[in-house]
């Protein structure tokens, strides 16, 4: 636990850390902008399989390359719904007007970058993203960065009751509701596609972000309909659930190589914990004990590392450190969830992340590998989300010491 120094240098840090990002426009690299630039499309011969390389390479490489492809930075809409979130938690810790005041210009922004032609709200990534499974041009929108800017709309209509906020995130429930294909469709459970496209198969964590935005969307309108929406979706991910207590990234699993990672094991247990704290009800309880339990034993080594994967340790990534410290801090306000054991792998990550990923100058480094850093940033993957956990860390701190 931090004492009240410790609390102050941590607050002066996240400042200058928001004073970098702010100083940046908030736009910079993003992890799979590989194949933006005239250089990288043009060498891959409009070939999806080159394309992939390109996106690979450009993402896995130990140093920065992307200046020397003539990749261009970027505005990340899910990045500005972290630094969002992250202006909100510093209003609520330190009650200055100032950070209500530069959320509510992050949202004007954020709503500038809405994708079009939709007819309902929703965002994408800014940049071109070729994956395994299938190319979103730059703009098209998907349900996991829609879930998180309607996450930071809800929150920012809490604090401001503000109806404009609460009509954007209203309207994008539609897109969620009728844009995107039905993967699962049945009296008692729902599963929906992670873009507005024909889709191969289910991406997990998308189901569990929709219903923690639906449990947050019920809680500041008092609508039913949506709360049952939400319990047809967290019935489909306990139907899923392994029998170790985890997720596959896919499913089913075998449609993907990804197995259990770090930080969308978090982004499930994000959507139940939501659930529980908005309606203190305990019918998934063991689905998310048992998903707590497989989180912490096997996604962070017992030196309070971030694991890669559940079977692999490096790379340690800002995103997993992030996302740890992020969820954990978040769990020990629940009723019923308090650990010391959580409490203490959230000392560990917020120290790791100082001692190994923080530059000195108020911006965060990508990842630690086995034998080498990667000392570049990337505006939503490392500094935002960083930003974000160090906000989430500090409000929750002094919830305890009150």
């Amino acid at each position: 636990m931090m004492d009240k120094g410790s609390q102050d240098q941590l607050e002066n840090q996240l400042i200058r850390c928001l004073d970098w990002s702010e100083d940046q426009d908030f736009i910079g690299y993003n992890k799979f902008d590989g194949n933006d630039g005239p250089i990288t499309p043009a060498l891959s011969f409009k070939s999806r399989f080159i394309a992939l390389l390109w996106s690979q390479l450009v993402c896995r490489f130990p140093i920065n390359i992307r200046k020397f492809l003539l990749i261009p930075k970027k505005i990340n809409p899910k990045g500005l719904a972290l630094f969002l979130r992250t202006y909100l938690d510093l209003y609520e810790y330190s009650g200055k007007s100032i950070y209500l005041e530069k959320a509510e210009e992050l949202s004007t922004l954020i709503l500038e970058y809405r994708s079009k032609p939709f007819n309902h709200f929703c965002w994408g990534y800014q940049n071109r993203w070729v994956g395994p499974v299938f190319i979103a041009e730059e703009g098209y929108p998907n349900a996991v960065v829609t879930a998180f800017v309607c996450q930071s709309f809800c929150h920012l209509y809490k604090l401001t009751k503000k109806e404009k906020y609460l009509e954007v995130v209203v309207d994008a429930e539609k897109f969620f509701f009728e844009d995107l294909p039905r993967l699962v469709d049945t009296e008692t459970e729902l599963a929906i596609g992670y873009i507005p496209d024909n889709v191969e198969y289910e991406i997990v964590n998308v189901n569990a972000q929709y219903a923690g935005f639906l449990s947050r969307l019920y809680a500041i309108t008092g609508n039913k309909e949506y709360l049952v929406t939400a319990k047809r979706l967290l019935n489909h991910l306990e139907v899923v659930q392994t029998d170790e207590g985890g997720w596959f990234y896919s499913n089913p699993g075998s449609s993907h190589p990804t197995k259990h990672d770090n930080y969308h094991t978090a982004n499930v247990l994000e959507g139940l914990f939501d659930f529980i704290q908005v309606t203190d009800d305990s019918v998934y309880d063991s689905v998310f004990r048992r998903g707590v339990d497989f989180y912490f034993k096997n996604l962070f080594t017992k030196e309070g590392l971030p694991k890669w994967r559940h079977n692999k340790i490096y790379p340690l990534d800002s995103h997993s450190a992030s996302s740890g410290l992020i969820f954990f801090s978040n769990l020990s306000q629940l009723k019923g969830y308090h650990d010391e054991r959580y409490n203490a792998l959230c000392l560990k990550l917020y120290h790791f992340i100082n001692d190994n990923l923080y530059s000195g100058k108020g911006y965060f480094y990508y990842q630690k590998t086995r034998f080498f850093t990667k000392k570049f940033v990337l505006m939503r993957w490392s500094q935002a989300w960083t930003c974000r956990s160090f906000s989430t860390y500090l409000t929750n701190l002094s919830k305890t010491d009150t």
